[in-house]
């Protein structure tokens, strides 16, 4: 009896081990209690930040250098596509970096990576030249000079540095680079489920880089949409774009966000009945959602109503006041003139925002960002004459465009040395890749070496909540709460300008911009070089061919990512063996059996049943004749 107890402990022991081998974390020296894994977090949360702000000048450097020879020469051929090329130096790894449910569950088959070269994606709109390549020569600009940060990053990758082992995780967290005109490239290399579909503008991750709220709790960003619903929005192109280019300023929000939504025509309206800002919640962007689907053009136009409705709600969410007081946008979506009541112009227009404005406690932290058809020349004059920003729509224009340039007005007043060291946390939300969530952190870049700086996009990194769950030995809701207790934390070390305002001639930069020269308002601002991208000189021809190789041009996801764990190349057999187990059997034995069966029954059929004899030809006995 003296025995048990030993064999217990035996046992005990065993299973432990197994554990610790399944799942290290869960039992890692690296932490002894919850509070351990809060603070191991909040030190990786903090060496991201660090990484990012390094690969942040990193691309900063190549953009000085976007112009020489060797930078735009060596782009021929040198880039991989997210869809169609074979990457040079495949690996599969384990779920310990990723797993891409797809292709199983990270035990026997995952997804293949190479941590030798990173990845492009373009926007199906920005892909169209040739072979889906871009032909517009600012995107190319930025393809090529994004690339030079590979060696970056594979050193930052490769170094020696015990810091991520010593916390218990054996990968490093994707980075990524998203340029304002819509290129995307991430590291390490891999291929993507949806090709041409990621746009970085509308992602929440560089959506937090661009901090046009800060304050000193809490985060967000406060968006009143006004969009016409009068009767000649139901022509042509516009209920459609209207439509769409709500619904992605609605999606783009987070929970940090509040948001209104005032459709109008002769009158004016809050969608679900809502009289204040409301937190941009799953249930709140839902309702707003339905009533954009709902839309019914009819009636005239009235745009007093419209701002009235807008101007309304932003006071009524003034007391109480639980929100941020750092930047407010009015966006005005509409196509023709204001016809209700018919003698309103767009003097009676400015001067009722005027009034509204001087009773608007943050009014000096207001910007109006005004659309509507090119010829409408209205709307124009009110943009100007309210320190608004006006862009014209064409049936040409890409939902896109309607909501990033407002983004970007806020970014081109960061580019200061005050606020070189900011970053940005976003999340938890729903990963591209994987579909799995995860949170991010990302900094704005920008050419620095002139003034104003020009903004460039925005830099980036990973970090999925299941590795989270593993440090902080919880998950779920917790999980969730405590990660954003340490973003809060970390949102206020840094010193941020707020409001964002621009000089008399940067926002007429803003405007010529992103409206181009019909946008303009003073005729007389001519320095605005640093708000501009500006085209290579001497440059007149571009590389035309990007990538690498289309080896994998039309095959589906599954067949160019899947792949057994530590092999290179894909595999047939995954995900069926993550799903159901090695099979005993090879496939050849498999097949042998088979055939060797086929073959049994043949024979079994020719000599008992004198039937069957496809395969071996077996000569039928003939019937005795019948006795008499």
């Amino acid at each position: 009896m003296r025995n048990a107890p030993s064999l217990s402990l035996l046992l005990l022991t065993v299973a432990v081990v197994i554990l610790v081998g399944k799942h290290p974390l869960a039992f890692g020296a690296v932490r002894i209690d919850t509070l351990q894994g809060e603070d191991v977090l909040r030190d990786v949360m903090l060496r991201l930040e660090v990484n990012v702000l390094a690969y942040r000048n990193a691309v900063e450097s190549a953009y000085n250098s976007r112009c020489s020879s060797n930078t735009l020469n060596t782009c021929q051929k040198n880039n991989y596509d997210e869809c169609s090329s074979l990457y040079p130096n495949q690996t599969c790894p384990s779920s310990d970096f990723a797993v891409i449910s797809q292709c199983g569950k990270g035990e026997l088959c995952n997804g293949l990576f190479d941590w030798s070269v990173s990845t492009v994606r373009l926007p199906r709109a920005l892909a169209d030249g040739p072979g889906n390549n871009p032909t517009d020569p600012q995107i190319i600009e930025t393809i090529c000079y994004s690339r030079q940060t590979d060696n970056f990053l594979k050193n930052l990758f490769g170094r020696n540095d015990s810091f991520w082992e010593d916390r218990g995780m054996s990968y490093r967290p994707a980075m990524y680079f998203g340029g304002a005109d819509g290129a995307f490239r991430i590291f390490p290399g891999r291929q993507s489920a949806s090709c041409g579909a990621y746009d970085p503008r509308s992602r929440a991750w560089y959506l937090a880089a661009v901090p046009w709220y800060i304050s000193e709790s809490s985060g967000g960003k406060d968006v009143v949409l006004i969009v016409d619903n009068s009767k000649s929005v139901g022509d042509d192109y516009k209920l459609s774009l209207f439509q769409n280019a709500s619904r992605q300023i609605i999606s783009s929000l987070t929970e940090f966000d509040r948001i209104a939504l005032v459709t109008f025509n002769e009158n004016a309206e809050v969608a679900g009945g809502y009289s204040t800002l409301m937190e941009a919640t799953e249930e709140t962007l839902n309702v707003l959602k339905r009533a954009i689907d709902e839309m019914k053009p009819m009636g005239r136009t009235n745009y007093l109503a419209g701002f009235a409705e807008a101007f309304n709600v932003l006071k009524n969410s003034e007391v109480p006041y639980f929100g941020p007081k750092c930047n407010t946008a009015i966006l005005f979506i509409t196509d023709q003139p204001s016809n209700y009541p018919g003698d309103v112009g767009a003097e009676e227009v400015i001067t009722f925002i005027e009034g509204e404005m001087a009773s608007f406690a943050a009014a000096n932290s207001t910007q109006i960002f005004t659309y509507s058809s090119m010829d409408n020349k209205q709307i124009r004059e009110i943009s100007c004459g309210t320190d608004g920003i006006w862009v014209g729509l064409t049936n040409t224009t890409k939902v896109e465009d309607v909501f990033n340039n407002f983004n970007q007005f806020y970014a081109l007043g960061l580019g200061n040395k005050e606020n070189r060291n900011i970053t940005a946390w976003a999340g938890p939300y729903t990963f591209f890749t994987g579909g799995i969530r995860g949170i991010s952190v990302s900094a704005l870049v920008y050419d620095r070496t002139i003034n104003p700086a020009l903004f460039l996009g925005a830099v980036g990194a990973d970090l999925t909540m299941d590795k989270i769950e593993n440090t902080l030995g919880y998950g779920g809701a917790k999980a969730e709460e405590t990660v954003k207790t340490i973003m809060e934390s970390l949102k206020d070390t840094p010193t941020v300008i707020c409001p964002i305002r621009l000089a008399e001639c940067g926002l007429e930069a803003a405007r010529r911009y992103q409206g181009g020269p019909l946008s303009v308002c003073d005729k007389s601002c001519e320095n605005i070089t640093g708000y501009l991208p500006k085209q290579c000189s001497g440059q007149d021809e571009y590389p035309d061919d990007l990538w690498a190789n289309t080896a994998l041009e039309d095959e589906t996801y599954q067949d160019r990512v899947c792949c057994q764990v530590g092999e290179s190349t894909t595999s047939s057999r995954c995900p069926w063996i993550d799903t159901y187990g090695e099979p005993a059997l090879s496939n050849m034995e498999i097949f042998g059996i088979i055939c060797a069966a086929i073959v049994g029954c043949e024979i079994f059929a020719c000599v008992y049943w004198q039937t069957g004899c496809t395969y071996l030809k077996c000569k039928r006995k003939k019937p005795e004749p019948y006795a008499q």
